[in-house]
C-alpha cells in the first residue's frame, strides 16, 4: 500500500500536467467551435483535407493538385478521410480531435523529456506551461487538421524513444517528423548529433536503419498506387523553386512578427537567452537536445520559414524544454518567481486566448487566413511604422486575377467538387511558383 503511494506522488506532476493541457485544449476546441460557421473556417485546413478526400475520388497527390508539403501530409489527410466516408463535416471534426489530441501530446511530451533530462517533476510541468504559454499552439491545434502539430509530435517522441536507448524506434519517428515538414529535419539532426556527440556508433547505426525504414514506409504507397517522380517534384523541387528572398526588410519583418505571434509567450524567448547561457555552462547534464533546437528555432525565425503563427509550432517545444531546464537550475525563491510570471502567461494563453486587447491583441479563432495585427499597443505601433515605410500587408498576398476562375475552397469542400486545374490553392507560395518557373496556373496536370 506504501509503496503504490508512494508510486502515486511520484506520478501526480504527470497526471496534473495531462490533465492541464487537456483543460486548456478543450476550451480552445469549444470557442472555436462556438464561434466558427462553414465560411469562416480557416482555408489552409480546409485545403489539406480536401486534398484528402480527393485522393479517395481517384486523384494522385502532387499530380492533380498542387502543394509542396512532404507526402505525410496528405497520406494522414487520405486516411483521415476514408475513416469519415464521404461526410466533410465529420471529416473537418474528427481533424479538430485528432490535432488537438496531438498538440496535448507534444505538452505531455515535452514534460516527460524536461523529465528526463533534470529528474524534476515540477521542472517538467513547468516546462509543459511554457508551452502551453503560446497562445497560438493550442488555438491554431483547435481549428483543425495542421501537419506541423504532427511533425513536432512525431519529432519529440523520436527524441523520447533515444533517451530511453530505443534508436531504431528514434530513428524511425523522427525521419517521419520531417515527412509532415522538411524543416522537421531538425529532429533527425538533433537526434543524430546527440549520438555522435555520445560517440556511439552502434546506435547511430540503429538511428540510420529507422530513418530509412521510415522512408520506405513513406514512399510505398507512391511506388504502388501514385506517382514517385510528380511526390520529388512536389516535395522537393517545388520548395526550392519557391522559397522565400531573403533582404534587410525580410529581417526587420520576422523579428517584429515573433512578439506579434508569441503573444506574452514572448517572455519564454526572452528567458531563453539566459536559460542558454545556463544550460552550456553546466557540466552535470547534458544540454545538447534543449540547446541544439532552440538554436535551430532562432535560425527558423531569422532565415528559414516563418509567415505565420503555425510556422513556430515544430520549434517551440525546445524554447520550452530549455525553460525547464533552466527552472531546475534555480533556487526556490527564484522558481517560485518564474513560476508565477508564467502562471500569468499561461492564465492569459487560456482564457484570454493570448492577449487582453493591451499590449497585444488576442489570437483569432476563426481565423480566414490573415494574421491579426491591428489589435492591442504592438500591433498599433507596427501598423504605424509600416505606413511611415510604405509597406503594405497585402504585398505577398496572391493576385486576386490569377484564381478569378478557381471556386474557393469553401464551395469545393463542402459540395464536394473536384477543380479543373492543379493550382487551385493559390497562396504566397504557390504564386512565387508560378512566378519563377513560368507555369500555366490553368494547367489540369502539375508539371515539375
Amino acid at each position: 500500500m506504501q509503496r503504490l503511494l508512494s508510486q502515486r506522488r511520484s506520478n501526480s506532476w504527470l497526471i496534473g500536467t495531462v490533465c492541464l493541457l487537456l483543460i486548456i485544449q478543450f476550451i480552445s476546441v469549444a470557442r472555436t467551435v462556438t464561434s466558427t460557421s462553414k465560411t469562416e473556417i480557416t482555408p489552409d485546413v480546409l485545403y489539406y483535407l480536401h486534398f484528402g478526400w480527393s485522393i479517395t475520388q481517384g486523384v494522385t497527390p502532387y499530380v492533380h493538385f498542387w502543394d509542396p508539403k512532404p507526402p505525410l501530409v496528405h497520406e494522414l489527410s487520405f486516411l483521415m478521410a476514408t475513416i469519415t466516408g464521404e461526410n466533410m463535416l465529420l471529416l473537418y471534426i474528427f481533424s479538430i480531435a485528432v490535432t488537438g489530441l496531438a498538440a496535448v501530446l507534444c505538452g505531455v511530451l515535452v514534460a516527460l523529456l524536461t523529465f528526463e533530462l533534470t529528474d524534476s517533476g515540477s521542472a517538467a510541468v513547468f516546462s509543459a506551461a511554457a508551452l502551453y504559454s503560446f497562445a497560438g499552439f493550442h488555438i491554431t491545434a483547435s481549428q483543425g487538421y495542421r501537419p506541423k502539430f504532427f511533425a513536432a509530435l512525431f519529432g519529440l517522441l523520436g527524441i523520447y524513444l533515444l533517451l530511453k536507448e530505443r534508436n531504431f524506434s528514434a530513428g524511425l519517428f523522427t525521419a517521419m517528423s520531417a515527412a509532415f515538414w522538411q524543416l522537421a529535419i531538425i529532429y533527425v539532426l538533433v537526434v543524430a548529433g546527440y549520438l555522435i556527440f555520445h560517440r556511439d556508433k552502434t546506435s547511430l547505426l540503429w538511428l540510420v536503419a529507422g530513418a530509412l525504414t521510415a522512408v520506405i514506409l513513406v514512399v510505398f504507397p507512391f511506388f504502388i498506387w501514385w506517382d514517385v517522380t510528380a511526390l520529388v517534384g512536389g516535395a522537393i523541387i517545388a520548395p526550392l523553386s519557391s522559397s522565400d528572398s531573403w533582404s534587410l526588410l525580410e529581417l526587420l519583418t520576422r523579428l517584429y512578427n515573433v512578439p506579434l505571434r508569441l503573444k506574452y509567450a514572448t517572455i519564454v524567448v526572452v528567458f531563453a537567452i539566459p536559460a542558454t547561457v545556463t544550460a552550456v555552462a553546466d557540466d552535470e547534464r547534458d544540454p545538447v537536445i534543449a540547446v541544439a533546437g532552440t538554436a535551430w528555432f532562432a535560425l527558423q525565425i531569422l532565415f528559414l520559414d516563418f509567415d505565420g503563427t503555425v510556422d513556430l509550432v515544430v520549434c517551440f517545444p525546445f524554447v520550452a524544454i530549455l525553460m525547464g531546464y533552466y527552472f531546475s537550475s534555480l533556487r526556490i525563491n527564484r522558481q517560485q518567481t518564474l513560476a508565477l510570471v508564467f502562471a500569468v502567461c499561461l492564465l492569459v494563453s487560456g482564457i484570454g486566448s493570448g492577449g487582453l486587447g493591451l499590449v497585444f491583441g488576442s489570437v483569432q479563432t476563426n481565423d480566414t487566413g490573415i494574421d491579426q495585427t491591428d489589435r492591442g499597443i504592438y500591433g498599433a505601433i507596427g501598423t504605424l511604422a509600416k505606413q511611415q515605410m510604405g509597406v503594405s500587408d497585402t504585398t505577398n498576398q496572391p493576385d486576386e486575377s490569377v484564381r478569378d476562375s478557381v471556386p474557393s475552397i469553401y464551395t469545393l469542400y463542402w459540395e464536394k467538387q473536384l477543380p479543373d486545374r492543379c493550382h487551385y490553392w493559390i497562396n504566397k507560395q504557390s504564386k512565387t511558383y508560378i512566378e519563377r518557373t513560368g507555369t500555366d496556373p490553368t494547367q489540369e496536370v502539375c508539371t515539375y
